[in-house]
């Protein structure tokens, strides 16, 4: 603590790296970087600090349009990074490096003028290298003076998570089998292009070798041939992806935060997410939606056939459309290799046009622009005031992405949101199948309209004019409307059906937040306390499959929950063991003692918030996002609350009484 308090009063430039103010300044962060390093601080934080802010600096030169700045990051953090000892900060440190140099070798060729081909699959190569063997990285329990560095990697580790595996699928098969069969070539490219210092490209070579290669190796990985090794690449697979995609969804969130404070950049990364989507056919509008859309706009049914659009009429699915109207631009809808790399990312001009980035500006800051309601008028197809149709394949193809989208919404209950995005498929559905002026769109934009007042551009030689795949696409849509028809008038999945009568049935009181005497005997109390992982037993009467997240009192007699909750606490002797409650048979003549008075005052309250999260589960689509904290915090509060009622209900008298006078708090 002493060193950390002389840190911060001796040395104010650790306390504006941890607040961020001038992240974004490569000059700034070239300076700290310096100063840390003939800074009297010790060892370990001057080596942590040194490392973050060198990488801030090296990821801010790839916004840069000069290859120089970008050069000398690389050269600065690799001569200090690869000399420090290896330990899990300093290892996932290289492969942030190896990351930001395989995207900076495309942006060496870019600026040059020179073919992207090889350095495009060099930086597939390495990133299929990186994602195969990367570990795990945590945020540590412990605090001390350079925590926040140690946080912010964790933020970079999802981040590098985000761009490698949103990426790698919009590759081609005849891609991923050259990297596979050159992998040694491609990783070579990197390193000479890169690295002139022949120590340098040792030093990454042998980490490559030691480090990722020989990771997790067994008999299979590795064949031998004498006394040399032949390690094979690892190979893509869509279960790898598969495996990623929670820790993916994480790092989309993490960046689209970080750039809370640049609409530019965030409206880049919301496009080029949603082009790799598109691309892989991994299309998953909920994430975009909830992490950025959700605190700006409303989700009020648009009236299509208004005549006045204004930008106080804008809607959360305007903004999604506008976001795919713009992402079709970057995606070709044949069957011709991707043009999608990781460099698009920190290129200002090469994902959409300035006039997109004013829209979008206006559109999250509600500031006046004079040419927002036409395009506005755009892309809601407005028959009045519409300067430019899209091609009727970009039209159909994303009233399927939002048929899509709705239908998965319907499956989880979420119907308000489901309903908008229904509404607007329909809407694009009707124009693409009824409007004449769709035939003719790349006469009309190019005759009516001068190409600088075009709001979207498509090439029309990337795109798909097949009579036959239009109709496949039209057939689509059509039967996501019968399934979305279908699946809204089902009922909720609070709305449970009533059991099937047992001979002689005692008659049953409808359910209450708080539940009767009679009740309390046929509940299982660790269902009801722990809203953590239930597993479910075969039941004797057919009950309706509750979708939502968290266990509810069960009305059914012959239902046996299986708890299991777990929670840890080095400084505290273990909890008693929980004492699990058999279903309790019918039988007339057994008189089952009461439960304590008190047990009705927890029912109450932990019944009515499983209730409420239930309920705001349906209504959020994407509370999965962040169930995990909930669920943390509730269990470890269900937990405590679960022993101290099961170790009481062993010593309360059975007798009746109705105060809590008898009651002793256990020891």
């Amino acid at each position: 603590m002493a060193n950390k308090n002389f840190n911060n009063k001796s040395f104010p430039l650790l306390n504006q790296i941890d607040e961020g103010n001038y992240s974004n300044d490569i000059d700034w962060n070239k300076n700290a970087f310096q100063t840390l390093l003939t800074s009297n601080l010790p060892t370990k934080t001057i080596f942590h600090y040194a490392i973050d802010v060198g990488l801030q600096r090296l990821e801010n030169s790839l916004y840069e349009t000069y290859w120089d700045v970008t050069a000398d990051a690389l050269n600065d953090l690799s001569q200090y990074l690869l000399n420090s000892d290896l330990d899990d900060y300093s290892y996932e440190a290289r492969c942030q490096l190896l990351m930001y140099s395989a995207i900076a070798i495309i942006k060496m060729n870019t600026i040059r003028r020179r073919s992207i081909h090889d350095a495009k699959l060099a930086c597939a190569t390495m990133c299929l290298l990186l994602l195969q063997q990367t570990r795990t990285y945590e945020n540590p329990s412990t605090t001390n003076e350079y925590a926040a560095c140690i946080r912010s990697m964790r933020s970079r580790y999802l981040k590098r998570l985000f761009i490698i595996v949103q990426w790698l699928p919009t590759l081609s098969k005849v891609q991923l089998n050259d990297l596979q069969s050159n992998h040694e070539r491609y990783i070579a490219l990197i390193l000479e292009q890169l690295y002139p210092a022949v120590s340098l490209r040792d030093k990454i070579n042998q980490f490559i070798d030691n480090q990722l290669f020989s990771t997790n190796a067994n008999d299979d990985d590795v064949t031998s041939s004498g006394f040399v090794f032949i390690r094979r690449f690892p190979e893509y697979n869509e279960k790898l992806i598969d495996k990623y995609n929670d820790l993916m969804n994480m790092g989309l969130t993490n960046s689209l935060k970080q750039l809370n404070n640049n609409n530019a950049r965030k409206l880049i990364c919301c496009i080029w997410t949603l082009s790799c989507m598109i691309e892989s056919n991994r299309i998953s509008l909920a994430v975009i939606n909830s992490n950025t859309l959700r605190e700006h706009f409303s989700l009020a049914p648009i009236d299509f056939e208004q005549k006045s659009i204004t930008i106080e009429s804008l809607n959360e699915r305007d903004v999604m459309v506008f976001l795919l109207l713009c992402a079709q631009q970057n995606v070709h809808l044949h069957g011709a290799e991707s043009i999608l790399h990781p460099y698009l990312l920190f290129s200002a001009s090469h994902l959409c046009t300035q006039q997109q980035k004013n829209w979008w500006q206006t559109a999250l800051n509600q500031i006046p622009w004079n040419e927002f309601n036409d395009h506005l008028a755009t892309i809601r197809l407005d028959k009045d005031r519409i300067q430019q149709y899209p091609p009727k394949i970009i039209l159909l193809e994303i009233a399927r992405i939002l048929f899509k989208s709705a239908h998965k919404l319907y499956e989880q209950h979420a119907k308000r949101a489901a309903s908008s995005y229904e509404q607007y498929a329909l809407h694009y559905l009707q124009i693409a199948k009824n409007d004449k002026n769709i035939q003719g769109s790349s006469d009309l934009q190019t005759k009516t309209n001068k190409q600088d007042k075009l709001f979207f551009f498509y090439s029309q030689k990337s795109l798909n004019h097949d009579q036959k795949y239009m109709e496949q696409l039209i057939e689509q849509c059509e039967k996501f409307v019968q399934r979305c028809d279908e699946l809204r008038v089902l009922p909720e999945p609070d709305s449970e059906p009533e059991p099937e009568p047992e001979p002689e049935p005692e008659p049953v009181p409808p359910r209450t937040s708080s539940p009767t005497k009679e009740q309390q005997k046929d509940i299982n109390i660790s269902a009801i306390l722990s809203p953590v992982l239930v597993e479910k037993e075969e039941r004797k009467h057919s009950e309706a499959t509750d979708s939502t997240l968290f266990a509810t009192p069960p009305s059914n007699k012959s239902r046996d929950v299986d708890v299991q909750t777990f929670i840890q606490s080095p400084s505290s002797p273990p909890p008693p063991p929980v004492v699990s409650m058999p279903p309790i048979e019918e039988i007339s003549e057994t008189i089952e003692p009461p439960l304590p008075p008190y047990v009705d005052l927890i029912f109450s309250h932990m019944n009515s918030v499983n209730q409420w999260i239930n309920q705001f589960c349906v209504d959020n689509e994407m509370i999965q996002n962040d169930i995990h904290t909930i669920r943390e915090r509730l269990e470890k509060i269900n937990r405590v609350t679960s022993q101290m009622m099961f170790s009481n209900m062993k010593t309360y008298p059975s007798g009746p009484s109705e105060t809590f006078d008898g009651y002793q708090s256990p020891q």
